[in-house]
C-alpha cells in the first residue's frame, strides 16, 4: 500500500436525496451558482435559515480559495440574473476576504452599464442595502470595511445628477445621505449642478454649518441660482426628474387642465393619459434611464 502518495477525494460523491434516494453532490462553485440563480427563498426541501447556513458556508469555503470566483459570481447575478437581495446578503458575506485588496474597492464600486465593467452597485439603492444587510449582521455600531467605504464612494461619485436625485432612499433607514455622511464623496463634474431659487437654497442653509457656496449678491429670493448636485442631495433640495412617476405626474396635470377647460371629456382624457404613460415609458428606456 502506498504510504505517501494517498488517494484524493472526487469532487462529486455519491450521496442521499432529502428524499432518500441515491444522488451526487455538486461542485461547490455549482452549488453557488445554483442559490445565486434561484435566491434565498423557501424552498420545498429546504427552508430560508438553511439556505442562507449554506450559502454563507459556500461563500467561506471558496472565497478562501478563489475569492474573485465569488466576487464576479455575486456581480453577474446581481447585473444579468436581477438578483438582489441574495447578492447583498452573499457581499456582506465576502467583505472579509475582500480586506487589504484592491479586488474589494472594485467589487463595491458602480456599475458602468454601458461598458459592462465595475462591481455590485447596479443600482444607487443597493448600497443601502447592502449596509443593511451589513448591520443585521454585525450590530449598528460596527466599523465598516474599508474596501465598502471605497468602493461606495466612488459610486457616489461616478453618478450623475439623475441617479442622485431618483435613488435617495428617504424614509428608509439608511439613505442616500447617510451613506455620503459616511463615505466622504468628492463633487465631480458628472454630477453636475441643479437650478434653484435663492430663497429655498437660504431657507436650507438657515441655521446649519453651511456657508453660501456662489454669489447670491444683488439677487432676488424668486432669483435662480446653480449649486452643486452632491450639495443639494445634503440640502435636501434634490426632486427627482424624467422618472417615469415624475412625467406621469406632469403629463396627468396638463390633461387634467383641458378636462377643466372642456377641450376634452374624462374618456377622451384616460385614453390621452394611458398612451402618454406608454410614451413616457418608452422614451425612459430608450435613453437607458430604465
Amino acid at each position: 500500500m502506498a504510504k505517501y502518495n494517498k488517494k484524493t477525494q472526487p469532487l462529486i460523491q455519491k450521496t442521499v436525496t432529502h428524499q432518500g434516494g441515491v444522488g451526487y453532490t455538486q461542485k461547490p462553485e455549482h452549488e453557488l451558482v445554483g442559490i445565486l440563480a434561484y435566491g434565498l427563498e423557501n424552498t420545498f426541501y429546504e427552508n430560508e435559515s438553511e439556505r442562507e447556513e449554506r450559502f454563507k458556508n459556500l461563500i467561506s469555503n471558496i472565497a478562501s480559495k478563489d475569492k474573485e470566483f465569488v466576487a464576479k459570481a455575486l456581480v453577474y447575478a446581481r447585473t444579468v440574473y436581477g438578483q438582489r437581495s441574495v447578492t447583498h446578503f452573499g457581499a456582506v458575506e465576502l467583505a472579509p476576504f475582500l480586506s487589504g485588496d484592491n479586488l474589494g474597492k472594485r467589487f463595491f464600486s458602480k456599475r458602468d452599464r454601458r461598458e459592462n465593467k465595475g462591481g455590485i452597485v447596479y443600482r444607487l439603492d443597493d448600497m443601502s442595502e447592502i449596509l443593511a444587510a451589513y448591520f443585521a449582521k454585525n450590530g449598528k455600531n460596527a466599523p465598516i470595511p474599508n474596501a465598502i467605504k471605497r468602493g461606495f464612494k466612488e459610486a457616489i461619485e461616478n453618478s450623475d445628477k439623475y441617479e442622485l436625485a431618483k435613488y435617495q432612499m428617504k424614509g428608509k433607514e439608511i439613505s442616500l445621505v447617510d451613506i455620503v455622511n459616511l463615505v466622504h464623496p468628492s463633487q465631480t463634474e458628472k454630477q453636475g449642478f441643479i437650478e434653484v431659487s435663492v430663497g429655498e437654497y437660504l431657507k436650507s442653509i438657515k441655521g446649519t454649518k453651511w456657508e453660501p457656496v456662489v454669489d447670491i449678491n444683488g439677487k432676488d429670493d424668486k432669483d435662480t441660482i446653480k449649486i452643486p448636485t452632491l450639495h443639494a442631495l445634503i440640502l435636501g433640495l434634490l426632486k427627482q426628474f424624467n422618472t417615469v412617476e415624475d412625467k406621469n405626474t406632469e403629463s396627468g396635470k396638463i390633461i387634467a387642465e383641458k378636462v377643466i377647460k372642456g377641450d376634452i371629456t374624462e374618456e377622451e382624457a384616460e385614453i390621452e393619459l394611458n398612451k402618454v404613460k406608454s410614451e413616457n415609458f418608452l422614451q425612459l428606456i430608450k435613453s437607458k434611464k430604465i
